[in-house]
C-alpha cells in the first residue's frame, strides 16, 4: 500500500485499483468478495479483468472467491502485520469458492 497507511477497510479498498500490480493480474479474471465483521465491516466485491481492478461497495452477483474475516484482521493483513497462512490456518480467515484464486490475491497487491 501507499505511505499513508490506511486503517479501515473502506480505505484500503479505496486505493486497491491503485495498488493493484497490472502484470501480476494480467489473464486474471475474477470476482473476489469481503465480507467483514466489525464496527467498520461491510461487503465489497474486487472485480479483477485481466490487469484491471474494480471495487463495489456491495456484493457480488456471482463471486468466484468469498473471503469472511474480521475488519481489524482484514487491514492487518493488507497492512502486511498479518501473514494470511497461519491467519487461515487459525480460522481468522474464511475462505469459500475457488481456493487457488484466492491464494493469488496477495500477489495482485503486493509491493
Amino acid at each position: 500500500m501507499s505511505t499513508d497507511k490506511p486503517t479501515t477497510p473502506a480505505e484500503i479498498f479505496a486505493v486497491m485499483p491503485d495498488e493493484m500490480n497490472v502484470d501480476k493480474a494480467r489473464g486474471i479474471n475474477a470476482t473476489f468478495q469481503f465480507e467483514l465483521e466489525g464496527p467498520d465491516g461491510g461487503t465489497w466485491a474486487v472485480g479483477i479483468t485481466d490487469g484491471g481492478c474494480e471495487v463495489q461497495t456491495e456484493a457480488a452477483d456471482d463471486p468466484e472467491v468469498t473471503i469472511k474475516m474480521t475488519d481489524k484482521d482484514f487491514v492487518a493483513l493488507a497492512m502486511g502485520e498479518m501473514d494470511a497462512v497461519p491467519a487461515f490456518l487459525m480460522g481468522k480467515i474464511n475462505v469459500h469458492g475457488d481456493y487457488n484464486l484466492a491464494t493469488k490475491l496477495p500477489v495482485l497487491f503486493a509491493d
